[in-house]
């Protein structure tokens, strides 16, 4: 067997460093992923931004439903690639999410191409609104 020398100085400093940007890279990851995504409607365009963010023309959306109903209650399936905790983010067998689970209602925007985007806020009335600028911007 091999003997061990003991760290140096350096070492022990080069550890803690690396442990450290770890730590705040992931802290700040759950913390980018935990945001409500910002959706803004114009040049004939819906924008989400964020995590997972998108950019969709209006004129690919075929179908805005409102669903009284929150993500958890109207299932998402598994998780293909994103976030699932406190938010869903990213894409799942149902869509692409940018949601809170347990909050209702849900918006369900389907398109040309892809998979549907289904959005909910941790206020239900944001969540409202955002459905009706939408109505009306297309």
């Amino acid at each position: 067997m091999l003997a061990r020398k003991p760290k140096t100085k350096a070492g022990w400093i080069a550890t803690i460093v690396f442990t450290a940007v770890i730590l705040a890279g992931s802290a700040w990851l759950i913390i980018y992923a935990s945001r409500e995504p910002t959706v803004t409607i114009e040049d004939n365009a819906l924008t989400i931004s964020g995590m997972y963010g998108t950019t969709l023309e209006l004129a690919e959306i075929t179908n805005v439903t409102l669903i009284e109903q929150s993500m958890n209650d109207i299932g998402a399936g598994r998780r293909r690639n994103g976030v699932n905790s406190n938010v869903w983010r990213g894409y799942f067998e149902a869509g692409l999410l940018f949601v809170r689970p347990n909050a209702s209602p849900t918006l369900r925007i389907d398109r040309t191409e892809g998979r549907p985007i289904f959005i909910s806020f941790a206020d239900g009335d944001e969540t409202r609104q955002l459905y009706r600028d939408i109505q009306a911007a297309r």
